[in-house]
């Protein structure tokens, strides 16, 4: 079986990176799952925030064409 470690874990969306980063710095959330590189300098220098790589190969994206127009009919 699974052991659950906590009481309750909600998913907040925020589509503004700012109000993301002044909520972490805020105390407001606990976890950020992609920060924004152009913010880092907000946090970096907080002792009270840690900063790490969970996947040592990123995140990445995937395409997939529009099948219906040539040249990939």
């Amino acid at each position: 079986g699974k052991v659950v470690n906590v009481d309750k874990v909600e998913w907040d969306v925020m589509p503004d990176a700012l109000t993301t980063a002044n909520a972490l710095l805020g105390g407001e959330i606990d976890f950020v799952e992609q920060f924004p590189c152009d913010l880092l300098p907000m946090v970096e220098g907080n002792k009270d925030l840690k900063e790490e790589s969970l996947s040592p190969v990123g995140y990445f994206t995937m395409y997939r064409f529009n099948f219906k127009y040539p040249p990939f009919n």
